[in-house]
């Protein structure tokens, strides 16, 4: 879960072990999203 915020935010992991389980859950779900519009604006469907 750590790894996914920290690739999509740059997060060092002293910042990640201050994250509460829940707030860890939301920023989980931001950071996955945050991915797939990167991937997408990199990798825009032709035609």
């Amino acid at each position: 879960m750590q790894e996914v915020i920290a690739f999509a935010y740059g997060w060092t992991p002293d910042v990640l072990d201050d994250l509460t389980l829940d707030q860890m859950e939301v920023w989980q779900a931001r950071a996955k999203e945050r991915i797939d519009f990167m991937g997408r604006a990199r990798c825009p469907l032709i035609g």
